[in-house]
């Protein structure tokens, strides 16, 4: 039987993207003035 070669990197990574937005989005950015109002709307 041949063998195959591993994956250079683990195929577990623990997330690719961060789990919420808020994480990234900075506390004091423009979008989060719109998200106010968007919600105020519902």
């Amino acid at each position: 039987m041949a063998d195959f070669a591993s994956p250079p990197i683990g195929r577990d990574p623990l997330v690719l993207f961060p789990e919420k937005l808020d994480d990234v989005i900075a506390s004091d950015h423009p979008v989060r003035l719109l998200d106010d109002l968007l919600d105020r709307l519902d």
